[in-house]
């Protein structure tokens, strides 16, 4: 599939909204999204299944603790990083 323009804050956001249900474990979301993102090629339906199994394993080998979620913008918005990480 080809990439198409993806308005990445929009993106982080939707995605952000898909996890506000609450965790049935002693487990917290913690989002660091910076405030710039670029527009980016992408192809979105990818990149968002890569994220949330990213997510959900650090949910699911987490007991208790933070599942941190941060995104940024880098080298002057010409790549973006995204970690996931958890306790």
């Amino acid at each position: 599939m080809q990439g198409r323009i993806l308005a990445l804050a929009d993106f982080i956001y939707r995605l952000k909204s898909e996890y506000s249900a609450p965790i049935e474990k002693d487990v917290q979301l913690v989002w660091n999204i910076d405030a710039n993102f670029p527009t980016v090629e992408t192809d979105d339906v990818k990149l968002k299944q890569v994220l949330n199994h990213l997510i959900d394993n650090a949910i699911k080998f987490t007991d208790e603790g933070t599942v941190t979620i941060s995104v940024r913008s880098l080298n002057h918005e010409q790549a973006v990083e995204f970690i996931v990480s958890d306790t």
